[in-house]
């Protein structure tokens, strides 16, 4: 059985979210979930756009029901979920602490925008953690990323050889194909995707790490089920980030050596 995880990302000045929704071959095409979806589609106010966008439909609250109702139908897909999230400041704070020899990497600047562009990291430790999660969400067959057309395509793909090489270290008899890149007016699948992602952002910022209700009218109708909860969100501490960047610094002194 092959599989399909599609990504998409939640950012402010604060905090990065990307999440992952993920499908076998068998239930991605006709499943009841993407077909109630579709439905709920000509719904979306003309000045929202075309396809579900959770910043966009939220810029009202008279959208709430609206959103409720995509919510709910995303709970009712039969698919795994994953995500991460991290602090931006931490992230820009582990890179700055490394003294990089940039004067002895080739493509310095290129490098230099890489490891600061916090989407590039989240891909990278999006993919290694979906390596050591797979035996526990089942995910034991060939799988294929999938992207928005709309992120970073062309870096990611400049970087794919050196990612795998990253990721494929870990033993675990798992396989991952080369990322494709699709729009979302395509697939409902990254549509839920960026849902997963606003709202894991969304209640992160609002409650920290409690999960906790409050007078909110977004989350507080929102049901803790088995595809939004804390359990499926990764939280990356600025130590882990460190460790991370520390572990890249290691591998290119070593090659200079």
């Amino acid at each position: 059985m092959s599989w399909k995880v599609y990504f998409d990302e939640s950012i402010c000045n604060r905090k990065f979210v990307l999440a992952g929704v993920i499908f076998n071959d068998q239930t991605n095409a006709e499943c009841d979930a993407v077909a109630n979806w579709n439905k709920l589609l000509p719904l979306i106010p003309s000045d929202r756009g075309e396809v579900f966008k959770a910043s966009e439909i939220m810029r009202s609250e008279a959208q709430v029901d609206l959103f409720v109702s995509f919510y709910h139908a995303f709970e009712s897909a039969d698919c795994f979920t994953c995500a991460l999230s991290f602090n931006l400041e931490d992230h820009k704070t582990a890179v700055e602490a490394i003294k990089w020899p940039m004067s002895h990497i080739k493509h310095a600047k290129k490098f230099k925008r890489l490891i600061r562009n916090p989407y590039s990291f989240a891909f990278q430790r999006s993919l290694a953690g979906i390596v050591v999660m797979g035996e526990q969400l089942g995910v034991t067959g060939p799988l294929t990323p999938v992207f928005d057309d709309r992120t970073e395509a062309k870096k990611l793909l400049e970087n794919w050889n050196a990612l795998e090489g990253w990721y494929s270290s870990y033993d675990s008899g798992f396989s991952c194909s080369l990322p494709e890149f699709a729009s979302d007016n395509d697939y409902p699948a990254l549509q839920m995707a960026d849902m997963l992602a606003w709202l894991i952002r969304k209640w992160e910022l609002k409650n920290d790490d409690s999960w906790t209700r409050g007078a909110d009218p977004v989350l507080d109708p929102l049901p803790i089920g088995s595809k939004l909860h804390p359990g499926v969100v990764h939280r990356l501490e600025k130590a882990e980030i460190h460790a991370e960047y520390q572990t890249l610094y290691d591998r290119i002194m070593e090659e200079l050596q």
